[in-house]
């Protein structure tokens, strides 16, 4: 009988910190996984058993099932970004034969998650940084700080302050990240739950109205029964005869006066 695979358990919702773990895991392609998308807006990441995975009760999650012994589980994005990079030796450099580089990548890993996440101006300092590279950490190399960064630089052309053409670097980093097949698979992805989530709205929406046209009429329906039953006990309460007995008691000519015992 064959084994079970063991794979990793990725929970998220629609986030950029979700989208890291969704490209890295596609860039990761040996590694089997299960997406899981919790929903946000009925609370479930309060789940108890999702705060058996995040006690946090935040998004992305993920439960390694790869290893000896319990299940780890691992929680906020930058954290599972390097857990999964550093499990399978890819996108960061060797930590024991290139330590220099691999500090780099986490440098600006730590930075995305202190500062590009909050405030989307800090963008400016990944214009400076690809004017001589082609990575945010590596001269030819695709990293995990490049994950970390794209979910949130590919906002860029909402701020009228970084255009393409004062910014042409930044846009060629995004355009050559845009083009890896991890992104186009992701964004198809997205595409296909987007639809699923919009049928289910649809869906939901459909029920919800069939329901209240259902206690609309039924309340109709019970409205128009109680006014006919009221009617019917009217009428009958008319109809009613007033009842005449016929066993009255007649008179008996044949009794004699009663005879006094009085003198």
């Amino acid at each position: 009988m064959e084994a079970k695979l063991k794979i990793i358990e990725f929970y998220g919702a629609p986030s950029p910190n979700v989208v890291k773990i969704h490209l890295l895991l596609r860039e990761l392609r040996e590694v089997p996984y299960s997406y899981h998308e919790i929903n946000i807006r009925r609370g479930e990441q309060y789940s108890p058993d999702f705060l058996m995975i995040n006690p946090n009760g935040k998004l992305p999650a993920v439960v390694d099932h790869d290893v000896e012994g319990e299940p780890i589980s691992v929680f906020e994005s930058g954290n599972i970004l390097y857990y999964l990079a550093n499990k399978y030796d890819k996108l960061i450099p060797n930590i024991k034969t290139d330590p220099k580089s691999h500090t780099e990548v986490l440098n600006w890993v730590f930075w995305q998650m202190s500062n590009l996440g909050p405030v989307l101006g800090e963008l400016i300092h990944v214009c400076c940084l690809v004017k001589d590279r082609q990575y945010i950490a590596s001269k030819d190399q695709f990293t995990i700080a490049d994950i970390a960064t794209y979910p949130w630089a590919r906002y860029v052309s909402i701020l009228p302050d970084i255009s393409v053409e004062e910014f042409p670097h930044l846009y060629r980093w995004l355009a050559l990240v845009k083009s890896r097949p991890s992104v186009a698979e992701w964004e198809e992805f997205e595409e296909e739950q987007k639809k699923n989530n919009n049928n289910t709205n649809n869906n939901n929406n459909n029920q919800h109205h069939q329901q209240q046209q259902q206690q609309q009429s039924s309340s109709q329906n019970k409205s128009h029964t109680e006014a006919e039953e009221r009617k019917s006990l009217i009428h009958a309460q008319r109809s009613v005869p007033i009842p005449i007995s016929n066993n009255l008691p007649t008179p008996n000519n044949n009794l004699s006066p009663p005879i006094s015992n009085q003198t």
